[in-house]
């Protein structure tokens, strides 16, 4: 395959459940907001990351990785599937080349060990119970929540809580049957928005009981931009 990109290769790749997400779609929504990163980190105050083109690649890999998953009929929060998670935000940091993965081989230990041994709030332990308790929530709450519960310190991963974050709510609504969240230049300012808001602490729990906070706000984002996230489906 030479003379083609990285992205253009992965393209060719098969969709591997056929669940109908359109990836040329979302590739150019990616695209966009990464050409608008400087815009949004002006108005953020805040400093993004650089969304190099491998982060693209990544992340499509990502959502094709979710797809599998819906396919196989496997949940990541079901006991003994934990493993499903460290190998997404594995997938969103290095990619899917074994080389890649061996010379981060040093971080993804110390992600192993932070996601299975994290004490106070944190870690893979947490994120069950929570999921356990939840579940049976509104998808657009849930959603919202269990990404809020990835980023709120102390974070799930070491590093990409955000990126894995984001494709694990879109595990969550390809399951319910609605359409996947994608970045785009429209969206992404009051997403992160709402992510730097809230990603600080973990949320009051009066203020879930009684149905507000960031959870509730994240939650209504999430069903306002459906509709203009129905064009990463495929027709």
């Amino acid at each position: 395959m030479s003379g083609q990109t990285q992205s253009e290769q992965r393209r060719e790749r098969p969709d591997p459940a056929g669940a109908g997400l359109n990836y040329a779609a979302i590739e150019r929504a990616l695209r966009a907001f990464q050409a608008d990163i400087d815009r949004i980190n002006a108005v953020l105050g805040s400093h993004l990351e650089p969304v190099e083109d491998g982060v693209i690649a990544n992340m499509i890999d990502g959502y094709r990785l979710i797809e599998a998953w819906l396919a196989e009929g496997l949940d990541p929060f079901s006991p003994g599937h934990s493993e499903s998670l460290l190998d997404l935000n594995a997938l969103v940091l290095c990619g899917p080349d074994p080389a890649a993965r061996a010379a981060h081989q040093g971080h993804l230990a110390a992600t192993r060990e932070r996601f299975y041994s994290q004490q106070g709030g944190g870690g893979i332990g947490t994120l069950v119970e929570w999921y356990k308790r939840n579940r049976g929530q509104e998808v657009w709450s849930l959603a919202a929540g269990l990404f809020l519960e990835i980023i709120h310190q102390p974070q799930l991963f070491v590093e990409g809580n955000h990126r894995t974050g984001v494709l694990l709510i879109n595990y969550l609504l390809l399951r319910d049957g609605r359409a996947p969240f994608v970045l785009t230049p429209d969206n992404a300012l009051p997403f992160f928005t709402l992510a730097a808001g809230a990603g600080h602490q973990r949320p009051v729990r009066l203020a879930l009981l009684l149905g507000g906070g960031p959870r509730a706000d994240l939650a209504h984002f999430l069903a306002d931009h459906a509709r203009d996230c129905e064009r990463f489906r495929r027709q």
